[in-house]
């Protein structure tokens, strides 16, 4: 059972071309994806929704693969701590990109449709920045 997930803003991937929605978002705040430890199996759980697929991996926790992930968000944006809860969403999950995946796995109330404003909401619900040197 995961009881804190770490959610990441991921800023500008430089393999990737510019797309259309990028002019809605902040940079250093294009993405959101989150990973959480799982204690009891001693293991780390990735989740990174986004608009064309999902990925879910399972990392054990000295993978070198996890620790390039984690050092690439905090170089290019900026990774919260959040107590996840539950949280009757209103809505539903009305649309499949990071944001409102995110919003649902950690039950965050956020209106936010971006992740940088997603990232502020998270931030005034008491998340802490987490991976600092």
């Amino acid at each position: 059972m995961i009881i804190q997930w770490y959610v990441g803003f991921v800023g500008d991937f430089p393999e990737r071309k510019a797309r259309w929605f990028d002019v809605l978002t902040k940079k250093g705040f294009r993405h959101v994806l989150a990973i959480g430890y799982d204690p009891i199996h001693r293991v780390w759980i990735y989740y990174d929704p986004n608009i064309f697929s999902t990925n879910i991996q399972v990392f054990d926790p000295d993978d070198e693969e996890l620790n390039s992930l984690i050092y690439f968000v905090k170089t290019s944006g900026a990774w919260l701590r959040v107590k996840p809860r539950i949280h009757a969403c209103l809505f539903g999950r009305w649309r499949h990109y990071c944001v409102p995946a995110i919003k649902h796995l950690v039950g965050s109330p956020s209106s936010a449709l971006t992740p940088y404003g997603f990232y502020r909401d998270l931030i005034r619900e008491g998340a802490k920045p987490a991976f600092e040197v």
